[in-house]
């Protein structure tokens, strides 16, 4: 009896297989699949040291002794059999890098992920993989495992580029009367055609459009996000319940006059030129657009954007006055209003008015337009809803995209139809709004019927004419819109008629019935599609730009305000020195500007954090009355409010609004706010109340100042009974500086040896060599402003004082 083999099965045993001795393996590509996830899920690498398609032999990297051969299962050349398997269970330690999760492999595995969130970021691959093999991938893998991912799921550009003809005749044999089409360009590299240009409508679109919805057509353009670029352009209609209507859509490469010319003439062959039909056409100031417009179509209506001509208005004009008169006149039904508006922008700001009247006024004044298309339309907000409509879709392939909008339209015709047979009026739900919020405002006005369904209506405002069989009003919006103004309601209502019977009919449910009543048929798999046969079709040239690939368009400064932050964009600036615009207090040019940024920085420094450094003490304030008690030369203290530290080491706190540790670097003032440069070892001669001054000796004295000229000095004069006074102002010259004492001093500048905790309490002072030291001299540098100076000062080991040697003193103001 014939033994029976397990069997591997690619799709079903790949996830966890199982290497058994005898199980069988269809080909040696099923085989190297099973091991190398095998070696992923048990944290090993491997080696193919034999790789034929006949016989394999795989070992463990580390050389562990793991092993497992393969060869043909009953003399077969394809079929594999593993015939041996040594070092099981394999021990080796777990390796969280493995060759063979390679970016093929991770595309393999996240290939469902991708169909189901296009999305994913790289992160979350990452996530996703550590969690569930315990592996760690570099992000280099992980972007060409999505990139593979995304060509196996939605096909490579190129290809895609090559079946648009194939979609093209397919997609008409399936929707009978559509138009699709693509325009080609010669290459003179190869025989074969290069994309240019695509256009697409379905005969859902077209029938709907011309059938039941106003003439009114909104033009714009988007830029696609894909490898390709491009610019999709799109022609927007608008229903009887004034929502977007989508009519066609051409990928072109670029918006410019030879591009829009191409689809106009496109659109118009389809559905009719505008002369013909009237159709009226709404889109914002592209150049090569006007020209078109008013090339092909002499004396066709129309209209610019007037949200993307306040964009170009506000650029020179920001104030908000300004943009409601520019509104106000927009908006305007009358041409009385219009005017009024006008001069009043005339009146507050001239340039506005000559920059809004070189626009000529049927581009953009509501009271010129016609009344026969039932629209006031001033923006063209409908193109706009449809571009962020199929935003997911233009990241997308050619094909992928025109796809992913069919079915988007596909499905939004039926679930219209599904909606519509919901609504119990006979009216569109939008417009019965709007007729219920002008009928709250009906007690507001006074009716007087004329005669039958004409009436004469008071206001606030004034008086208007409503005349009901005409379905008109002296206002002009019953006239331009098909919807009664709030002055018919009020007359209608007074003659006990209902406004909902005076709508027009291009806003009726009937109406909206039948511009979705199309159907858009759906498309079969790639593999059914219709083959023309002709020349591959080639991608376009790709126009690569400098810096990274750009998907978010540059938003308008105003346009993404944050929600709960004003924004200071567009704002002047004004100096806090001067109080002029456009500059601030830095970059000022006003006499006497920089002393108070100066000044500013000095008490920004005092009034900064502390800064840790080696000490010399711990500083404290006294007083002169204080310091003759505690000090048996009193002479050696000049002023009260002064920081002085001890030679004993540890941290250095100046008890003053500037605080600072560390031997020099602390910042300390007077109790009169007066700003010092506080310094760790000093001579302790201290500043008056209310000035700056800084004590220094005859070498302290700059030589220079900014004037030029020798600073300005005051004496210090002493008596046993008044202390220490301050003389007269005067000029003197460093040399000329008087001296105080008789006694000469000597200067010994030596540094002063590191000592410990212990020794700052009982007074001593210990030098490298062990032996204690007294009257040492110290020399501190210290600077302010532009100004350097020398400090010296002795210390007393026996006091861990710092005592003040009898040298002459002055005091810089």
């Amino acid at each position: 009896m014939e033994h029976e083999f397990p069997e591997f099965n690619m799709e079903r045993d790949l996830k966890n297989p199982e290497l058994t001795i005898g199980r069988i393996f269809s080909n040696i590509y099923d085989f190297r699949a099973a091991v190398r996830m095998y070696s992923i899920l048990n944290g090993f690498e491997v080696t193919f040291t034999k790789n034929d398609k006949d016989k394999a032999v795989v070992i463990c990297s580390n050389k562990c002794g793991w092993r497992i051969y393969a060869s043909g299962y009953n003399g077969s050349k394809v079929t594999l059999q593993v015939k041996s398997i040594k070092g099981v269970p394999h021990r080796c330690p777990w390796s969280f890098k493995n060759k063979s999760a390679n970016s093929r492999w991770l595309s393999r595995m996240f290939m469902e992920d991708i169909a189901d969130h296009p999305d994913m970021k790289v992160k979350g691959f990452k996530k996703s993989i550590k969690r569930k093999y315990n592996l760690n991938c570099t992000n280099s893998q992980m972007y060409r495992a999505r990139e593979k991912a995304e060509e196996a799921v939605k096909g490579s550009c190129a290809k895609q580029y090559a079946r648009l003809r194939d979609y093209c005749a397919t997609l008409l044999q399936r929707n009978p009367g559509s138009v699709a089409f693509i325009v080609t360009e010669k290459s003179n590299i190869c025989k074969s055609p290069i994309f240019k240009r695509m256009f697409v409508m379905f005969t859902a679109q077209k029938e709907g459009f011309v059938n039941a919805c106003r003439p009114v057509i909104g033009l714009d353009a988007c830029h696609l996000k894909g490898i390709m670029g491009g610019q999709l352009m799109s022609a927007i209609g608008r229903d009887a319940n004034n929502q977007m209507f989508p009519i066609a859509m051409a990928l072109v490469e670029s918006e410019c006059k030879d591009s829009w010319g191409w689809f106009l003439d496109s659109l118009t062959d389809a559905i009719g030129t505008p002369i013909e039909r009237g159709w009226v056409f709404l889109s914002d100031r592209q150049k090569g657009l006007i020209d078109c417009i008013e090339n092909k179509y002499p004396g066709v209506e129309h209209r610019f954007c007037v949200r993307h001509m306040y964009a170009n208005f506000k650029l020179k004009f920001k104030d908000k006055h300004l943009r409601d008169l520019m509104w106000g006149a927009a908006r305007a039904y009358l041409p009385c209003h219009y005017e009024s508006k006008m001069r009043e922008l005339h009146l507050v700001a001239p340039e506005a008015h000559a920059w809004l009247s070189s626009i000529p006024t049927n581009l953009w004044a509501r009271h010129t337009f016609s009344p026969r298309t039932k629209c006031d339309l001033l923006s063209n907000n409908i193109c706009e809803s449809f571009n962020q409509y199929i935003k997911d879709a233009r990241e997308e392939p050619i094909l992928t995209m025109f796809e992913a909008i069919r079915r988007q339209i596909m499905c939004r015709f039926q679930e219209k139809r599904d909606w519509i047979q919901k609504v119990k009026s006979h009216i569109c739900p939008r417009i019965c709004q709007k007729i219920e919020e002008r009928k709250k405002q009906v007690a507001q006005f006074d009716a007087l019927v004329s005669t039958r369904e004409v009436y004469e209506v008071t206001g606030i405002v004034g008086t208007f004419a409503v005349n009901a069989v005409q379905r008109s009003c002296t206002c002009n919006e019953w006239d331009m819109t098909g919807i009664p103004c709030v002055h018919a309601c009020a007359g209608l209502v007074q003659d006990n008629k209902d406004p909902y019977a005076y709508v027009d009919n291009c806003y009726s449910v009937e109406t909206y019935v039948k511009a979705y009543a199309g159907v858009v048929m759906p498309m079969p798999d790639q593999t059914n599609w219709v083959n023309v046969s002709s020349d591959t079709l080639l991608p376009p040239r790709r126009k690569i730009a400098p810096g990274r690939p750009k998907k978010v368009r540059k938003k308008a400064p105003l346009e993404d305000l944050h929600v709960g932050k004003l924004s200071k964009v567009g704002l002047p600036i004004h100096c806090s020195h001067c109080g002029h615009t456009d500059h601030n207090a830095r970059s000022c040019k006003v006499t006497g500007c920089s002393f108070v940024r100066q000044r500013k920085s000095v008490t920004a420094q005092m009034q900064g954090p502390t800064k840790r450094g080696r000490g010399a003490g711990r500083g404290h304030s006294t007083n002169a009355d204080a310091a003759v008690e505690r000090n048996t030369d009193a002479d050696v203290v000049q002023n009260a409010d002064v920081t002085k530290s001890t030679t004993a080491r540890g941290p250095t706190r100046a008890k003053m609004r500037g605080r600072g540790r560390g031997r020099g670097k602390g910042r300390g003032s007077d109790h009169n706010n007066g700003p010092l440069c506080g310094i760790g070892l000093w001579n302790g001669q201290g500043i008056s109340t209310s000035k700056t001054y800084i004590p220094f000796e005859s070498s302290m004295i700059p030589s220079t100042s900014k004037t030029g000229q020798p600073p300005p000095i005051q004496l210090w004069t002493r008596t046993p009974t008044s202390g220490a006074n301050l003389s007269s102002t005067t000029v003197v010259a460093p040399t000329s500086v008087p001296c105080t004492s008789s006694k000469a001093t000597t200067s010994v500048t030596t540094k002063r040896p590191r000592t410990k905790l212990g020794d700052a309490k009982t007074g001593s002072s210990k030098t490298n060599s062990g032996a204690t030291k007294t009257g040492m001299v110290q020399t501190k540098s210290i600077r302010f402003g532009d100004a350097v100076f020398s400090t010296q000062g002795s210390s007393t080991a026996a006091t861990g004082r710092s005592t003040v040697m009898r040298t002459p003193e002055c005091v810089l103001m």
